[in-house]
């Protein structure tokens, strides 16, 4: 996959290629939602009435539910590095 400079126009292979080669494509599934709506309540219980009604716990630092309830993949403390040298 290489890329044409932009000043030679000549195919210019990017650092990370040739450490790429035969690797299997990589494919991201679609996780955006079919639709998003912005709820406003009156107070907090009304909030927590909402909450109870969805079976989801809702806090005043929440930004986003999914309903019905996913469970997400937090990966972000699984990543691991190697170097060989």
């Amino acid at each position: 996959m290489a890329k044409k400079s932009k000043q030679t126009l000549i195919p210019v292979q990017e650092r990370w290629e040739k450490h790429w080669q035969g690797m299997p494509e990589y494919v991201s599934e679609h996780k955006d939602p079919w639709k998003s709506i912005l709820v406003h309540f009156k107070d907090e219980n009304d909030l927590k009435d909402f909450a109870k009604l969805i079976d989801q716990k809702i806090t005043l630092k929440t930004k986003f539910i999914w309903y019905p309830k996913q469970i997400i993949n937090k990966i972000k403390n699984n990543i691991r590095f190697a170097d060989r040298i």
